[in-house]
Order: C-alpha cells, then sequence, then structure tokens
C-alpha cells in the first residue's frame, strides 16, 4: 500500500489535472485506485451493495450504493471485454435505456472512461495474457486488443482518446475470478491504434521513495560553483550524473521515460578555438524529446548556475548555439502561431517562475521577467527578438538558493519532476509530434545509416546495403530482406523499424512472425466465428495504427494462400471486406496508408527452394536484398559481441583461440565464393563455444581445434543439410584446411548420400 507521503504526492499530482478541465469528481475516483493498489476486493466493494427492487428488468446495469468510488457504474462486464467502469458523475441521471443500441442514455455530455479491467481469459486472445510483468513481479504494461463489434468502443473511444491526447491517468482492475477483483492502480494509454480497439496501457507514475531517496544536494555542490579548476568542474559533472541516474529511474513510469538526456562537458573546450582548454564555471544537465539529432528542440535544463550567489536553475530552455539552426527556425514559428495559447499556459504557471532572455555577445541587454508581472506585450518582443537575433536565447524556469535546494533533501527529484510536468503543456505547443515529425524527416538517410549500423551492438552490414533498403522504403516500396540464417536479417530488420520507422510514422512497428498456418485471417483479419466478432491482424492492424510492420520468417507461410489478398490491397490502398464482415464491424473497408510499409525476412535457402513457387504478386511488389556481412568489420563486431556477453570471455581469451579464430574466417571466406552465405550469428555461436571451452580448459591451446571441430558440426553442419552438391563438395574442400575431421566427415557423407539418391533418381528415369 502507498506511504501517507506517497499518497499526498499522488493527490497533488491528480488535482493538478483540475486546471486542465478534469472534474474533481473523476480524480477522486482515480484516487482511491491510487489508495487501494493490490487490495483485493470482492464485486461489492468495488460496485457497492445492490439495491433491493432498484434494478430495472433488462437493463446491463445495476442500481447500487454506495459505490467506491462513485455512484453509479455502467456495468458492460458481462461482455468480458477490457472496458469495465465508465463512471459518472455524481448528479448525472439515467434519462432512458435505448433497447434497439443496449445503451442508456445519460443527462449530461461529462464523461469519460476511467477505469478498465483485465481479466483471466484462456485463449491466445484471452484477457489476462496481454499484461505483461516487470523483474518485482509487478505490472509493466498492459496490451489491449478488444475486437468488439458492439457500438460500446465507439461511444468510448472518443474517452480513450482524451485520456491519451492528455495523458490523463485511468484505473486498472484485475478480475481474478467470480467476485474477485485485484485493484491494479493508476495506468496511462500510452498507445491507441485510430479504430480505439487497441492501446497499451503502462503504470502511471509510480511514486518510489526508495527509488527517489538517494540523490540530495550538498553544501559542498554550491561552494564548487564558479570554480574553473579541472577538479571541481569533474566533480559537479560527475554529482550531476548522479542526480541524471536517479531521474530516469524517477521517469520509468511517466511520459518522460523515452526522453534522452546528455551532461554539459565541464571543459570550455568548444569555445577556446584552439587555445589551452579550461573549464566551466557552471554545470548544466539536459533532457530532450525526438532522439539524439533534436537536441536542438527544446531541452528541460537543471544547471548549477555561476552568478552570485550560485544558484540551481530547472526549466525549459531554447539554445542559442543551435547546429541545426532549422529546428530552431521551426520552433520560433510555432511560438508566434500559438502565441496566444502559449501566453495562457505562461500565466498559469506559479509565481516561482521567471522568463529570461539571454544574450552571450553582450549580457548588458539580458532581460527577465517575473510571471505575474509578463504581459502579451513582453512576450511578442521574446519572438521578435528570438527570430533576429540567432544567438539569442529564451529559458523558463525556478531557481532555487542554496539553503532552498539543500533543504528539498530527498525531494529533489521529485521537486524536479513536478517541474518537467508544469512546463510539458509548453513543450507541447512549441514542438509537438508532428513538428517533431518534420524535424526528423530531414535527417539525412545516410545519418540515419550511421545510426542503424552503429547499435550497440553494431551491426556487420555493408553500408551501402543499409541505404539500398532506406531508399525502397523512401521511394514506397516494401521490402523482403534475404540471406543466411544468422546473417543478421531480423536485427537489421528490427533496427531499420526503430529508428527510421519512428522518424517516419512517430509510432513503435508491429512486429509478427509467420507460420505454416497462417491463412488470410492472420494476415488482414476476419470474423472470429466464436465471439462473432469482426478481428483486425498483422496488416490490417498495423495500417489502422499507422505503424510499420516486420514480418520476420516470410516464406514459412504459404504465400499464396496468406497473402494472396495483400498484395492487391498494398496496391489498391484498401482492403475490401465482405457483406458480413462489414455487418460484424460497422465499416465497408480499411484504408491503407500511404506511408505504410513492410519488411519481410526470409533465408536464402528457403527463398531457392520457393523460386519457382513464389506469387508473381509478392516478386513484383516487394524489392529483395541479399544481406551480407561487411568482412572488414564483421570480424570486430563478432570479436566485441562475444566479449560484451555474459559469459565472462574477455580480450585474452580471444587472443588464446586467434590461430582457429583466423583459421575459421579464411575457411568463411572461402566458403563465400562458392556462393554459401554463412550468418553472422553463426560465427558468433561457433566462436563463443570454441573460446569458452579453451577458457574452461584452463586456456590450453592443444584442443582448441577439437572445440572448433565440435561447433563446425554442431551449428553449421545442418545448415548444409540436403543443398545441392556442388555446395557441399567446394565447402568439403575448403574444410580441409581447417583440419577438423569430424566436419569434413559430415560434408563427405552428404555428399555421398546425395551421390546414391541421384543414381537412385537417374535409375528411376531410366
Amino acid at each position: 500500500m502507498p506511504s501517507e507521503t506517497q499518497k499526498q504526492k499522488m493527490r497533488d499530482l491528480l488535482y493538478g489535472f483540475e486546471k486542465h478541465g478534469v472534474p474533481r469528481i473523476h480524480l477522486e475516483c482515480l484516487m482511491w485506485f491510487y489508495e487501494n493498489e493490490n487490495k483485493i476486493v470482492d464485486n461489492e466493494t468495488l460496485r457497492g451493495k445492490q439495491i433491493e427492487g432498484k434494478s430495472k428488468k433488462g437493463y446491463p446495469f445495476s442500481a447500487r450504493r454506495p459505490i467506491p468510488p462513485n455512484d453509479i457504474v455502467h456495468n458492460h462486464h458481462y461482455l468480458h471485454t477490457g472496458v469495465r467502469g465508465w463512471y459518472k458523475p455524481k448528479g448525472e441521471k439515467i434519462i432512458r435505456y435505448d433497447e434497439q443500441n443496449r445503451e442508456p442514455v445519460w443527462e449530461g455530455e461529462d464523461t469519460f472512461v476511467q477505469a478498465l479491467q483485465t481479466g483471466t481469459g484462456e485463449s491466445l486472445e484471452g484477457y489476462g495474457k496481454e499484461i505483461e510483468l516487470d523483474e518485482n513481479g509487478d505490472w509493466d504494461r498492459i496490451n489491449y486488443n478488444h475486437n468488439s463489434k458492439t457500438k460500446y468502443y465507439e461511444i468510448t473511444g472518443g474517452y480513450i482518446s482524451r485520456c491519451y491526447g492528455h495523458k490523463l491517468p485511468i484505473g486498472i482492475i484485475f478480475k481474478q475470478g467470480p467476485d474477485k477483483n485485484k485493484i491494479m492502480g493508476l495506468g496511462e494509454i500510452t498507445n491507441i491504434s485510430q479504430n480505439q480497439l487497441d492501446y497499451t496501457l503502462r503504470p502511471y507514475h509510480r511514486f518510489n521513495d526508495k527509488k527517489n531517496s538517494q540523490f540530495q544536494f550538498e553544501k559542498n555542490d554550491f561552494d564548487l560553483i564558479g570554480s574553473t579548476t579541472q577538479e571541481d568542474a569533474l566533480y559537479r559533472n560527475k554529482r550531476l550524473g548522479e542526480l541524471r541516474k536517479e531521474i530516469k529511474t524517477y521517469f520509468k513510469y511517466s511520459y518522460f521515460e523515452y526522453y534522452d538526456s546528455l551532461r554539459g562537458k565541464p571543459n570550455n573546450r568548444v569555445f577556446t578555438k584552439g587555445e589551452k582548454t579550461t573549464y566551466r564555471g557552471y554545470s548544466w544537465l539536459s533532457f530532450w524529446h525526438g532522439g539524439k539529432d533534436n537536441f536542438d528542440t527544446l531541452q528541460y535544463q537543471i544547471v548549477l548556475t555561476d552568478v552570485n550567489p550560485p544558484l540551481l536553475s530547472v526549466g525549459v530552455f531554447l539554445e542559442g548555439y543551435a547546429k541545426n539552426k532549422k529546428n530552431r527556425i521551426r520552433i520560433i514559428e510555432q511560438l508566434a502561431e500559438q502565441k496566444n495559447q502559449i501566453f495562457n499556459i505562461l500565466k498559469q504557471l506559479s509565481s516561482k517562475y521567471k522568463i529570461s532572455l539571454k544574450y552571450d555577445d553582450d549580457k548588458s541587454k539580458n532581460k527577465e521577467w517575473e510571471i505575474s508581472k509578463f504581459g502579451e506585450d513582453d512576450l511578442e518582443l521574446i519572438i521578435n527578438e528570438l527570430s533576429q537575433t540567432p544567438k539569442s536565447k529564451l529559458k523558463i524556469a525556478q531557481y532555487f538558493t542554496e539553503s532552498e535546494a539543500v533543504s528539498l533533501k530527498t525531494d529533489v527529484v521529485d521537486k524536479i519532476s513536478k517541474i518537467f510536468h508544469e512546463l510539458f503543456s509548453f513543450e507541447q505547443c512549441c514542438i509537438g509530434n508532428n513538428l517533431l515529425k518534420k524535424i526528423n524527416s530531414e535527417v539525412s538517410l545516410d545519418e540515419i545509416a550511421n545510426k542503424i549500423l552503429k547499435g550497440p551492438p553494431e551491426i556487420a552490414v555493408e553500408k551501402n546495403i543499409v541505404l539500398r533498403i532506406l531508399k525502397h522504403l523512401e521511394s514506397g516500396k516494401h521490402v523482403i530482406l534475404v540471406g543466411a540464417p544468422g546473417v543478421g536479417k531480423t536485427m537489421l530488420s528490427k533496427r531499420i523499424l526503430e529508428i527510421y520507422g519512428k522518424i517516419k510514422t512517430g509510432e513503435e512497428y508491429l512486429p509478427s512472425v509467420a507460420t505454416a498456418e497462417w491463412s488470410r485471417y492472420h494476415v488482414i483479419g476476419g470474423i472470429n466465428l466464436q465471439q462473432d466478432t469482426w478481428n483486425t491482424r498483422v496488416v490490417s492492424k498495423a495500417a489502422e495504427s499507422g505503424k510499420w510492420l516486420l514480418i520476420d520468417e516470410f516464406n514459412r507461410a504459404d504465400i499464396n494462400k496468406a497473402f494472396g489478398e495483400m498484395f492487391f490491397a498494398i496496391e489498391d490502398k484498401k482492403i475490401p471486406l465482405t457483406d458480413e464482415e462489414q455487418k460484424i464491424s460497422g465499416k465497408k473497408e480499411i484504408i491503407i496508408p500511404d506511408e505504410f510499409r513492410m519488411i519481410g525476412t526470409m533465408n536464402d535457402y528457403d527463398k531457392n527452394l520457393l523460386l519457382t513457387e513464389l506469387s508473381y504478386g509478392l516478386i513484383t511488389r516487394f524489392a529483395f536484398i541479399d544481406i551480407e556481412p561487411d568482412k572488414n568489420k564483421e570480424k570486430e563486431s563478432v570479436k566485441n559481441q562475444i566479449i560484451t556477453g555474459n559469459l565472462d570471455i574477455d580480450n585474452e581469451d580471444w587472443e588464446n583461440c586467434k590461430k582457429e579464430i583466423n583459421n575459421y574466417f579464411e575457411f568463411v571466406e572461402k566458403v563465400r565464393q562458392i556462393p554459401r552465405m554463412i550468418g553472422v550469428r553463426t560465427t558468433i555461436d561457433i566462436l563463443r563455444y570454441v573460446i569458452y571451452s579453451s577458457k574452461s580448459n584452463d586456456g590450453k591451446a592443444s584442443n582448441n581445434k577439437v572445440f572448433l571441430d565440435e561447433a563446425l558440426c554442431d551449428y553449421l553442419l545442418p545448415q548444409f543439410d540436403r543443398l545441392d552438391k556442388n555446395t557441399i563438395v567446394e565447402t568439403e574442400k575448403a574444410s580441409k584446411s581447417l583440419g577438423t575431421e569430424k566436419f569434413t566427415s559430415g560434408l563427405t557423407k552428404m555428399k555421398e548420400d546425395l551421390k546414391k539418391m541421384s543414381g537412385i533418381l537417374d535409375d528411376q528415369d531410366d
């Protein structure tokens, strides 16, 4: 159960939503969920006591009092869908019950979803299966996929969007069984599909005293401000590093979780123009949204300022020395376009905030306003100055003296968090998601390719291959990556979708793995006959949610059966539905956005087998890219991945097996000329086995060749089974230089088996 301190923190946070128009009764309702987190309650405790004779036959709800935390619960739990409670403020009444649409008509309009339920479903689609737990066994997220045919979601959909758009918390209930519910606490909707049926819940801003009790400012932190000695500058930098770690832990369950962060370098190298490096008298820490390439957009900054007396400042900051000047220009344009809204946001801030306009080239021009004395003319002046003076800076912050900062004690991180949250609406107004997409879209493909390859771990694929993939996607083509098992197809696909896909869509990608059971239903969707509902599947789900799609092991499915209709759909930009599907889903077709893309992966062996069987529709609608390792980077990449693994293998262990490692890479190079690709993952598996076995053998090199032979038999030999005779013969020749007898013998046996099989088939032909 939350402590009284934690309850007060959450109460302060929740009631801060009142200024955004959320009624107090809703916030009291949500506070009830927080206070009762982890409690096991029965239905009566959750929904109130049934009033005898007050329920009306035919209504899917009951009259109950008292109902914590509200007066009336719209009870649709018989559906066993995710939406459990549609809480209404006290005083609102049911006017009538609409029999046709099976819904009540309420007095008033102020409603939105506040409580959602998951349950113990047994099927793969069942509720309860969607809950993901963290390492402590606490709920970490819930992935909802309702797929309901009822109009209930059309009613609640707008309220779900409202919670999502305004970062509003909602209550979470876990139905463990009949009359048995667990209060899971508060959650936040972090992702929502276009059809409102699919979304993700994350725990909302947990207040854990242990996570927030490690860092507190000390008198020494302020005594050293202003000092330009290396020792003092490095000390301040180290302290801000400790603070950053605490803040990132604290932000784990908030929308700041995905923000990048950076400590300012303690030295002044950037501005010395080749002179001897000096050290700054101040230190800073920044957080910002939109990836590392968007550092210049708008920063949340924490600064130990070298003024007299020294101060701690916390707030938002627009840099004057922006490397990406386009970002700065767009933000200033946004300030001008949204100046009325921005002014209202600023005026709602507490009197503790100050607004500053600063000039590095002439500090006498610096201006500062207290919020209470800030006017519309002042905002106009700031916008004009930022537009006309390239290196001018804007800062909106709270300032703390030494005694004020030290007196915060272990509440430092909590205080910083509150300031960030208070300024969040200002940030959104300045750089909203649409602007970030525009900014990100201008990052060059070359920069993106470098980022994709860099890792960690580093991907040992030639850069020009990555650029080709990006160009295909940019030009509107879907892509299939072809290569040997373990060559890095899946890792490369995921990295492209995580980085480039996120830039283009602003969304995470949708992962999937094809199987032999796949049909049109698994790809596009269809009617669930048991529930009489319409279910979206991988392509329709990705299209409707605005996400890009990964289909791993593409060839495992029956190409024409599973993807036949999809080929026409991606060309026509829509998926037509049958009359029955239209009736149940309530829509005529599923629109595929122009910006939708998918990446598939396929093993080269399977592609060769399927070459004559592959649908013409597949071949013409996808770009097929052969993935090969970059031989100049492969060895180093393999080494780094093995050493950074969890087997306690170091550089010395690698060097002890260097002879076998070099021989192996020479062998791989010969095999690739056949041509037959050996994947990076296979190479890592083989060499990791050799090095670990050698290490376990006290590093004695006498058995390393034996270990290599064993690894080749176990990892590589199965990949050559049923390949063509020439490939096996040439690989057998190449293997003799290794001196690996068992592996070579295995290849010889494969060759002889193929010869026998060929003789049998020849006899049959005769």
